[in-house]
């Protein structure tokens, strides 16, 4: 019942978002956004080597990880220049409070990236209510009126291997 009515919540705003669908080629990207699902260290290790990866050094990145707790726990520190979300940034449909969609907001990105493995509704609020002119994901039917690009991964669903194809494709599309 609580997913269904944060299904009904997630289309009702995806009417009301106008879609900015805007991408000339990976060359003209200045930023990205990346959101994903922080479980252990090692997530946010792979996540941290993104920045690392040739196509994007010279690029804006930006991170948000959302983070099954209460509180940040101590792994935090192994990425400082990441912003967080915990369960006390969101309400009972684990939806974001309304003052971290406002953070979120006050930045306009040239792709947005969510690196989550599997579908998270608060993941999917946070891609869906992003000022990004380009939305990218991992292939769920369910998730189509959310991201302007979904990428079928079937064998290797790895952080590293999804960022490699998208950089892939994204290099493909030309203006």
């Amino acid at each position: 019942m609580k997913s269904q009515l944060t299904n009904y919540i997630l289309k009702r705003e995806a009417g009301k978002i106008i879609t900015q669908l805007e991408f000339n080629g990976l060359k003209e990207v200045e930023s990205f956004l990346f959101i994903f699902c922080a479980e252990n260290i090692e997530d946010l290790k792979e996540v941290k080597d993104l920045a690392l990866t040739p196509d994007l050094r010279q690029k804006k990145l930006t991170f948000w990880g959302l983070i099954n707790e209460k509180d940040l726990p101590e792994f935090r520190t192994e990425a400082r220049d990441f912003n967080f979300i915990t369960n006390k940034d969101l309400n009972y449909l684990k939806i974001p409070k309304e003052d971290k969609v406002k953070e979120l907001q006050k930045v306009q990105f040239d792709v947005l990236i969510n690196l989550s493995q599997e579908i998270n509704s608060t993941i999917s609020y946070l891609a869906l209510k992003a000022n990004s002119r380009f939305k990218i994901s991992k292939y769920e039917q369910n998730q189509s009126f959310i991201y302007d690009l979904m990428i079928d991964c079937k064998k290797d669903t790895s952080i590293v291997n999804f960022t490699a194809q998208v950089l892939h494709y994204l290099s493909l599309i030309k203006k």
